[in-house]
């Protein structure tokens, strides 16, 4: 039951980070065929697309093969970390990943780099590190960062930020 829970709090952060990227991506087109009037967040876009997988293009459909190979990758080297650490916390909108990144000093080893892995492909992921590496991740303390220091963001960054105002690279906000 917790890898179900935490296969659900991966794909919150892992696919819609992906596809959040996706303005010149993959699914691109994918995205403005099936999905042009679904609002962004709460992983809104990758559920679109699960719905329309069998006609979405090939790329595409590759696209998101190789977010769900991650997100089982994260959920396999995670599964006992969420158990022991989140197994009270009930699952969606990335609270398991959450209650995981707030207990990162915690976690296994490879728990932790999973973690690490998903949290470097965010659209913030280099801003995070340039602007607020002196920012302990956990508690919406990045986002806040971010949002501080708005003006030095780069463009795909403040977009993502705009689009999806409670995500944040260090796996709280989302």
């Amino acid at each position: 039951m917790t890898s179900c829970f935490l296969a659900a709090a991966c794909a919150v952060v892992l696919i819609p980070a992906a596809l959040a990227q996706e303005e010149h991506g993959a699914c691109r087109a994918d995205v403005q065929k099936f999905c042009k009037d679904v609002q962004p967040g709460g992983g809104r876009i990758g559920r679109c697309l699960k719905q329309n997988e069998a006609a979405l293009s090939r790329d595409c459909r590759d696209r998101m093969d190789e977010g769900r190979r991650k997100m089982e990758d994260v959920a396999e080297a995670c599964r006992a970390d969420a158990k022991q650490f989140c197994g009270d916390i009930a699952p969606g909108h990335g609270r398991v990943m959450r209650c995981l990144s707030d207990n990162r000093d915690r976690l296994s080893a490879p728990c932790r780099a999973k973690i690490d892995e998903a949290h470097a492909r965010h659209p913030c992921a280099q801003d995070a590190g340039r602007l607020c590496a002196d920012v302990r991740p956990g508690k919406g303390r990045v986002a806040r960062c971010l949002k501080q220091k708005e003006a030095d963001l780069s463009a795909e960054c403040r977009a993502h930020l705009q689009r999806h105002p409670r995500s944040e690279p260090g796996g709280d906000g989302q």
